[in-house]
């Protein structure tokens, strides 16, 4: 199942990119700093910087890591509604 799901989240990332051209606005470079400056937020149990840091990481370059990264600090820090809509 986790092979599914990884294919199933690559197609969505793409489609996304298609749709909403972001590709052409991605920056790889940055949004992997973000992603280790909000996976360290998130480590330090500071989960709404967390999550503010890890959105707009996904923002410049929506991958799945970053995705999933971004939820988790939605879903500890009880914000449910915003969590259950990005799935």
């Amino acid at each position: 199942m986790g092979s599914k799901l990884s294919v199933l989240a690559g197609q969505l990332t793409l489609a996304l990119v298609v749709v909403t051209g972001r590709a052409a606005h991605a920056d790889p470079v940055k949004a992997r700093e973000l992603l280790t400056l909000g996976i360290d937020e998130y480590k330090a149990e500071r989960y709404a910087a967390a999550a503010a840091i890890l959105a707009r990481s996904y923002e410049l370059s929506p991958v799945p890591d970053a995705l999933f990264a971004r939820v988790q600090p939605e879903r500890l820090a009880g914000s449910l509604t915003t969590f259950s809509s990005r799935w």
